[in-house]
């Protein structure tokens, strides 16, 4: 479990899964996106397997959820601030 303080201000809890050391490299990223209402934990079985398939696999608390910032406006929530959460996240972990 992790948490990082992102660009945008949120504070973001994400699970990560290195590739096994076999692959010297990670194949790519893939971001597990949960919808509503659910958290990471959604993704626990994927994690595992995506790793030893050689992908670099991260699963985030969209904000509002689990171990994320909620904001109070509604209007925080749209698919735009959502988007760019993610956009920064991937920019904290490059």
């Amino acid at each position: 479990y992790q948490q990082a303080k992102l660009h945008n201000g949120i504070s973001m809890h994400y699970v990560i899964a290195e590739p096994s050391p076999c692959f010297p490299v990670p194949l790519a990223t893939v971001v597990l996106v949960h919808g509503w209402p659910d958290c990471w934990f959604g993704w626990r079985r994927q994690l595992g397997p995506l790793a030893a398939a050689g992908f670099r696999v991260v699963a985030p608390d969209c904000r509002g959820y689990g171990g994320t910032s909620a904001p109070t406006e509604d209007s925080a929530y749209s698919h735009e601030f959502l988007c760019d959460d993610m956009m920064c996240l991937l920019d904290h972990l490059s």
